[in-house]
């Protein structure tokens, strides 16, 4: 097959969710086809493919990107939601339009639902449509309507619910135009299935993980560190994180001071802004930023956790924990989507006391801890590894094109 992949950022570095997911796929199916991925790169122009990127024809066309607020108040004003006022860019459209006017491609694969307002301009004037397939990350109405539902400012749940009107309208316009929509979670495909009429076909396609390279370590480790650890993972530079770390620190990590005192708490991840490093330092808080390897932070944990509460989709930091053998505790935002059962692979807790409580067991309980994370990973390779997952995309793709030939 020969695909055309549009993404909303490059993908290199792998360093967050909806990159890894992009990068995993890319990776597995080149094997086998020959991939070209255009992805919106802020600042300069147009360029090919570097030495350091994949083996797949990469190109990033730059654009000046708007500061958050600028692109909040766009949007407001605009018919399109606000991931995709983001993107939305002139010289992107005519890269992509000259790119088609050049090559055919099999499949049209666009990379997360910013990048529908593309739609039109990938399928005008060919003779032989190519298969356009959604890749959907996350359902926005969904994502927003999470905001709705918490303790945010009246302002944030103003604004979201602003979002959710416009995704409704938008996902009802654009879901039936797809040949396919790739959904990360059984909730995603439910509501998505709600917009479908007979033509699109919705498919259930999990997130996953690389399973040789979060492995468990090889031998029992020997902590360095005096009092026990716990350990968030994520792009700080992600609303739900900074919130999931606030949160936690705020109103689950005194209750556990309580009982022990000196725990620490680690929030590992990129650009975590002023207010997430103004608590390094501060009782038993630790913000790491950007780290060259997440796994060597994981593995010192006693219990990974993850006090999520916004968002939709599923939260890859789970799946990454679970394969390394960690025992976990986390909402039920934060473990969305992934087939687990509490108490057997990870202990599920949306209430502070009843949080703090299941983090306190495994501290006190460690064979509990050990098996827990025995038949964490055990799932995660099971069920959720990468190989398996795009294989599963790679058929069903093929069945399409072969339906259409028929």
């Amino acid at each position: 097959m020969k695909i055309l992949l549009l993404s909303a950022s490059p993908v290199i570095p792998a360093n967050n969710g909806a990159k890894i997911r992009i990068f995993a796929t890319n990776t597995i199916l080149t094997r086998r086809h020959e991939i070209t991925m255009v992805s919106v790169q802020e600042g300069g122009a147009a360029r090919p493919a570097v030495e350091s990127t994949p083996p797949w024809k990469d190109y990033q066309v730059g654009y000046s990107i708007s500061h958050r607020w600028q692109t909040i108040l766009k949007s407001c004003f605009s018919r399109y939601c606000y991931g995709q006022v983001k993107v939305l860019d002139s010289t992107y459209q005519a890269f992509v339009e000259e790119l088609l006017k050049k090559e055919d491609f099999d499949v049209i694969w666009l990379a997360t639902f910013n990048m529908t307002p593309y739609f039109e301009r990938c399928i005008q004037g060919k003779y032989t449509r190519p298969l356009v397939l959604l890749d959907l990350h996350n359902v926005d109405e969904m994502y927003y309507g999470s905001f709705i539902r918490s303790d945010v400012s009246w302002l944030v749940r103003l604004y979201a619910a602003f979002e959710v009107m416009k995704s409704k309208r938008m996902q009802r316009i654009w879901f039936p135009r797809f040949d396919a929509i790739l959904c990360v979670s059984d909730e995603d495909l439910k509501v998505t299935q709600s917009y479908l009429n007979g033509h699109t076909q919705a498919w259930l396609v999990p997130n996953g993980v690389d399973v040789d390279y979060f492995m468990p370590a090889p031998y029992p480790l020997v902590s360095p560190n005096p009092a026990p650890v716990l350990v968030f993972g994520g792009s700080m530079d992600v609303v739900m994180n900074q919130d999931a770390v606030r949160w936690f620190v705020s109103t689950i990590l005194p209750i556990l001071q309580k009982q022990i005192p000196e725990i620490q708490f680690w929030a590992v991840g990129r650009n975590p802004p002023a207010s997430l490093v103004e608590l390094d330092g501060k009782n038993g808080v630790r913000v790491t930023g950007t780290v060259p390897d997440v796994r060597e932070y994981y593995r010192q944990a006693d219990v990974f956790i993850i006090p999520s509460r916004f968002g939709s989709g599923t939260k890859l930091k789970a799946m990454e924990a679970m394969s390394m053998g960690l025992p976990v505790v986390s909402t039920s935002i934060g473990v969305q989507g992934i087939h687990v059962e509490s108490g057997r692979h990870l202990c599920i807790a949306d209430e502070p006391a009843e949080f703090a409580a299941n983090v306190i067991e495994l501290l006190h309980d460690r064979p509990r801890a050990a098996r827990m994370g025995v038949e964490g990973r055990q799932q995660v390779v099971a069920h959720y590894s990468w190989e398996g997952i795009v294989h599963q995309i790679e058929d069903r793709l093929s069945e399409l094109l072969q339906d259409r030939q028929r």
